[in-house]
C-alpha cells in the first residue's frame, strides 16, 4: 500500500514524500529509520480525511489541558513523532472526557490530518490561536518548540487566573462564615429567647425589637429565601453566559473603580503576550491581532483591540498608532509598543510588556486583599456584636429593674 507522507527533518527541514508498506504501523518504523519525525502520514488514496468526525461533545478540565499540552510538548521535543505522542499519551489518560480526547486525536492523525487539524476538530477545546500557532510549528519544522511555548504560554495565564481566583477565596470564606453565623443566631437561638421576653411583658429596647423582628421573618420565611436566592442565582448564571448578557456585565465592571483597573491590566496583560508570542514565531501582525484579541475575556475591550486590525490593514497605521485610540490601552504600554516598532523587537517588547502587568496584577490583588480582609472581619465581627448585645440588652434591664 502506498503512504503520503509529511515529517520534518531534523531541527528546521519539513519534507515530504511516498513509501511503500504493508500497513501504517510499517510505514511509520521505515520514516523512523529514516530518522524522519512524522507530521501527517496517509494512504495514497486520500481517504483517510473523510472518516473522521467533528466531535463537540468532550468535555475536559482545564488543568487536564494544561496537563496535556505540557506532556505533549516533552513527547515532541524529545523527538516522538505526532502519532505515538497522541497514542502514549491516551494509554496513559483515564476514562473521562481526557481519554475520549486523546482517542480522537488520534484517530485523526491515524485517518491523516495533522495535529494542527485534529485540534480544529475539537473548537470547544481548542481555541483558534492555539490551532494556528501548531500549524505554524508545523509549516516550520519547530512543532515541538512550538507546542512547548504553547504550554508555557497557557500555564502562565492559568497561574494569573489562580492568582486572581485565591485573592478572593479568604475574603469570601470570612463572609460565607459570617453569614452562616448570623443567620444561625437569628434563626435558631433569638426565636428560643423571644418566649422569655415577651413572658415578662416588659417593653424591649429597641436594638432587640428590631433584631427580633428580622430573626421572626428569617425563622418563618427561610425556605422561600433559600428558594429565591437559588433561582436568582441559576437565572444570573443563564443571563450571564449569554454573549449579549456577558456584555452587559463586561461593561459594568469597567464602572468599578477597582475592578476596572483590574479588567484593564488583565485585559493588556492576555492581549501583549499572546501578540509578542505571535510575533516571535513568524505570524503576520494583521493576523495576529485578531487572533490576540480573542484571548481577553472581556468583551467590549476584547472588541476594541479587534478594531486594530482594520487601521494596520486599511489605513496602514503601526500598531502604536492602532492602539493610541482606545482608551484603554495605558499610556506606558503604548510608548513601549512604539519603542519595539522602532528598535523592531516588537515581539520581545510585548513580552516584556506582560510580565510588567502581570507584576503589577500581582501587587494590586495582594494590596487590595491586605485592605478588604480585615474591613470584613470588623464588619461581619460588628454585626454579630450587635446581634449579641441586642440579645442580652433586655437581661441587663432586668437585673437594674429587679436591683432597683
Amino acid at each position: 500500500m502506498k503512504y503520503i507522507y509529511k515529517a520534518k527533518k531534523g531541527p528546521k527541514e519539513v519534507v515530504e514524500g511516498e513509501l511503500e508498506a504493508s500497513s501504517e504501523a510499517q510505514a511509520l518504523k521505515l520514516l523512523d529509520a529514516q530518522g524522519l519525525v512524522p507530521i501527517r502520514l496517509k494512504t495514497g488514496d486520500g481517504s483517510g480525511k473523510s472518516s473522521v468526525k467533528k466531535r463537540a461533545d468532550i468535555v475536559v478540565k482545564r488543568k487536564e489541558i494544561l496537563l496535556f499540552m505540557r506532556n505533549l510538548a516533552n513527547l515532541l521535543k524529545g523527538n516522538v513523532p505526532v502519532l505515538r505522542a497522541l497514542v502514549l499519551l491516551e494509554g496513559q489518560a483515564r476514562k473521562g472526557g481526557m481519554k475520549n480526547l486523546t482517542a480522537d486525536l488520534s484517530a485523526s492523525v491515524r485517518a491523516g490530518l495533522t495535529l494542527s487539524e485534529a485540534f480544529e476538530q475539537n473548537p470547544r477545546i481548542f481555541s483558534p490561536l492555539l490551532v494556528n500557532m501548531v500549524r505554524g510549528g508545523e509549516s516550520g519544522g519547530v512543532l515541538g518548540e512550538m507546542m512547548e511555548k504553547l504550554a508555557l504560554h497557557q500555564e502562565r495565564n492559568e497561574e494569573i487566573r489562580g492568582k486572581i481566583w485565591g485573592a478572593l477565596v479568604y475574603p469570601v470564606f470570612i463572609l460565607a462564615m459570617g453569614s452562616l453565623t448570623v443567620f444561625v443566631l437569628l434563626t435558631y437561638f433569638l426565636p428560643r429567647l423571644l418566649g422569655v421576653y415577651l413572658s415578662n411583658q416588659q417593653d424591649l429596647p429597641w436594638p432587640t425589637a428590631v433584631v427580633l423582628g428580622i430573626s421572626h421573618f428569617l425563622s418563618g420565611n427561610w425556605y422561600w429565601i433559600l428558594g429565591f436566592a437559588l433561582l436568582t442565582f441559576a437565572f444570573v448564571k443563564r443571563f450571564f453566559g449569554q454573549s449579549s448578557k456577558k456584555r452587559f456585565f463586561d461593561e459594568i465592571k469597567l464602572k468599578i473603580p477597582f475592578v476596572r483597573s483590574l479588567v484593564i491590566k488583565s485585559a493588556v496583560l492576555n492581549f501583549s503576550r499572546t501578540l509578542g508570542l505571535l510575533l516571535e514565531h513568524g505570524v503576520p501582525l494583521f493576523k495576529a491581532v485578531p487572533l490576540s484579541a480573542a484571548t481577553v475575556d472581556n468583551e467590549v475591550i476584547g472588541n476594541r483591540f479587534k478594531e486594530v486590525e482594520g487601521d494596520l490593514v486599511v489605513k496602514g497605521a503601526s500598531l502604536a498608532v492602532a492602539l493610541k485610540k482606545i482608551s484603554y490601552f495605558p499610556p506606558m504600554a503604548l510608548d513601549m509598543v512604539s519603542v519595539g516598532e522602532e528598535s523592531g523587537n516588537l515581539g520581545k517588547t510585548l513580552s516584556y510588556l506582560s510580565d510588567t502587568y502581570e507584576k503589577e496584577i500581582e501587587g494590586l490583588l495582594k494590596s487590595s486583599t491586605t485592605l478588604i480582609e480585615p474591613v470584613l472581619i470588623l464588619a461581619v465581627g460588628g454585626i454579630i456584636g450587635f446581634i449579641v448585645f441586642a440579645m442580652l440588652l433586655p437581661v441587663f434591664q432586668m437585673d437594674v429593674m429587679g436591683g432597683v
